[in-house]
């Protein structure tokens, strides 16, 4: 059964930058920062001293500092109902601190309602992009499934799932639409986001799939949407939009595939008995890919239900490996008699909890939440001690720890900036080594190959708007400059010309980004790869984790910046930061060149070093 964990993808890169649900004209007090390069995280707190005025879109002027000097990231807010994917709450707003993680309240919402007749709240889907393989008028078909689940996590309504089922005659035969649309409600660094998905399947009553369609917002007024369509070849899966590129890819795709009307009644139709299991294979458009479940049923037992005991049955799902990843298992509980879902728990570390999702009614599924769980805090990575400078320093050891069973030896690869060494496969211990490298290596790299320079749907550099970036970024470079030279010079560019640091967006493409000018890590980071590429530059991007200040003490954060094949070797860069070179500082999880990507594969080492609930210390 398909639940909000796929959402919860689209948030694993917490971006580092200081970004508040307030008046955008408003900045909080200045942090004084004695050295450039240095990433501070400023999440809003109850009460604080006085704050300044500040144009929207600016970079503040740190006390002492130089505004026009590079390796700073304190920035307003730059929040507003017309940049947002939803309009902002109109009531005032503090912020809570629960288990330790802050939360945004708002005030004044409780359990609002949505207007009447409304279905799913409106504005939260792009207008641009093609319209689902479905039915043309979908509203007149007759209803056989439709429900909502509402999920939460540590005290916080964290979103919903709305599964739809409606049955059409096509041909004189009857045919299933299924649809599902997850929607997820959170807040990063103090600001209040919403991300959505939705998922539609056309399929014969029998199960036999006809098309797939896969949609989701992935920045300003931009949406990433997959059309399949089954042929005898396997699921022919097209991306579309405006604009983009990518053509069609061919899915191998086994008879036994459920579509979502055929799941949505799995249970029902099976009722598995007491250590019984039910394998079953999906499709999942976040990674293009087809997914394996097993279900297997457990004794019933007594569960609290809003606040009343229920005896239920105990259903365990978990998903066969992908690659080296898999989503943590879920636990329904069903009524023995109907054996419809009425809860469902499942371990999110990338929420820091358990998750829990119960069968509602429409009016609470769609009302407002009125607090918030702040992923950027949630995400973060806490050390014991701050390491000055860190940015400059020429290299530095960390210990990390991993729980699970996530490898040990694929969670931090080793290259020219850092080696990775296992010390206690027992209590799952590594040290890694990073270093500076500001220069291009000596002794040459292999030559990358042309999927570096690609133009795809994430990296669409190839169009008149990013290649004029790139133009403008090396202007002034003299006709002598070399790759790396030129690769810098983006970086300033890039950080100096994108407007707005802010949340909103999950990973804006390219284009979108060179329009937009406004996003947070991963918007930099694509346009940098964009503009680098336009200038024969070879680039991808880079995951992992950065040191960063907070007012609660150190952190490592979620973060993406660029690698570029400059002169001779791979040199790293970070537009955020604009240092014209990276420190040891970054530590590295993954890297994608996104040549050919139609979903989010490139992002599951990241996903998966994330569910292992790290802890990483400095010790060298």
């Amino acid at each position: 059964m398909r639940t909000l964990v796929p959402v919860a993808v689209l948030f694993i890169l917490a971006a580092v930058a200081s970004a508040q649900k307030q008046d955008p004209t408003v900045l909080p007090p200045p942090t004084v920062v004695d050295k450039p390069g240095q990433i501070v995280i400023e999440p809003k707190k109850p009460g604080g001293t006085p704050t300044q005025p500040l144009k929207p879109g600016t970079i503040a002027v740190l006390k002492g500092t130089d505004p026009d000097r590079p390796g700073f990231i304190v920035i307003s807010p730059n929040v507003t109902a017309a940049s947002a994917l939803l309009p902002l709450p109109a009531a005032a707003s503090r912020v809570e601190m629960k288990d330790g993680v802050p939360h945004v309240v708002i005030v004044g919402e409780a359990g609002r309602p949505p207007a009447p007749g409304r279905s799913d709240p409106p504005s939260t889907k792009p207008t641009q992009g093609s319209k689902p393989a479905e039915p043309e008028k979908p509203e007149d078909g007759k209803i056989l499934v439709e429900t909502y689940d509402v999920a939460y996590c540590r005290g916080c309504k964290v979103g919903y799932l709305h599964t739809l089922v409606r049955q059409y005659v096509r041909d004189g035969k009857p045919v299933l639409y299924g649809s599902k649309k997850m929607t997820l409600q959170v807040a990063r660094f103090g600001q209040v986001v919403e991300q959505w998905l939705e998922e539609a399947t056309v399929e014969s009553p029998d199960g036999k799939i006809f098309s797939t369609s896969n949609r989701q917002g992935i920045g300003k007024n931009q949406m990433l949407s997959l059309v399949g369509k089954v042929t005898k070849d396997g699921l022919e899966v097209t991306i579309e939009g405006e604009g983009l590129a990518g053509g069609k890819e061919v899915v191998k795709w086994p008879d036994d595939v459920l579509g979502i009307a055929k799941e949505a009644t799995l249970l029902k139709d099976t009722r598995p008995k007491a250590g019984v299991s039910v394998e079953y294979k999906v499709y999942l458009g976040q990674l293009n890919a087809i997914i394996t479940h097993r279900m297997t049923a457990k004794p019933a037992e007594e569960v609290e239900v809003n606040g009343k005991p229920r005896k239920l049955v105990k259903v365990i799902q978990q998903m066969k490996p992908h690659g080296d990843f898999t989503l943590p298992p879920v636990t329904f509980y069903v009524d023995p008699d109907t054996y419809e879902p009425v809860k469902l728990e499942t371990d999110m570390p990338m929420f820091g909890g358990t998750m829990t999702a119960l069968r509602t009614t429409r009016e609470v599924a769609l009302a407002k939440p009125t607090k918030y769980l702040d992923l950027g805090e949630v995400q973060s990575i806490r050390l014991a001690a701050a390491v000055p400078g860190i940015h400059q320093k020429d290299a530095v050891t960390y210990r990390i720890t991993l729980a699970g069973e996530f490898p040990l030896d694929k969670a931090f690869p080793s290259d020219g900036r850092q080696k990775a060494t296992v010390t206690d496969a027992k209590t799952r211990t590594l040290d890694l080594a990073v270093t500076a490298l500001r220069t291009p290596p000596k002794v040459a790299e292999p030559a990358p190959g042309k999927e570096y320079l690609s133009d795809n749907f994430y990296i669409d550099w190839d169009n008149e708007l990013v290649r004029k970036h790139a133009a403008a970024a090396v202007a002034r470079l003299p006709a002598t400059a070399s790759a790396w030279d030129k690769a810098r010079a983006v970086e300033a560019w890039v950080r100096a010309n994108i407007k707005q640091v802010e949340f909103s967006q999950a990973m804006g493409t390219c284009k979108n980004t060179a329009k937009e000018l406004s996003g947070d890590c991963t918007e930099h980071a694509m346009l940098a790869a964009g503009m680098c590429r336009a200038l024969g530059i070879p680039s991808r991007t880079a995951l992992g984790l950065v040191y960063a200040d907070t007012r609660d003490g150190p952190m490592m954060a979620y973060h993406m910046w660029i690698e570029v094949y400059a002169d001779s070797g791979w040199l790293a860069l970070d537009a955020i930061m604009g240092l014209g070179s990276v420190g040891p500082g970054h530590v590295k999880i993954t890297d994608a060149h996104w040549d050919g990507e139609k979903g989010f594969t490139p992002l599951l080492p990241v996903l998966g070093v994330l569910g292992s609930s790290p802890k990483v210390e400095v010790v060298k």
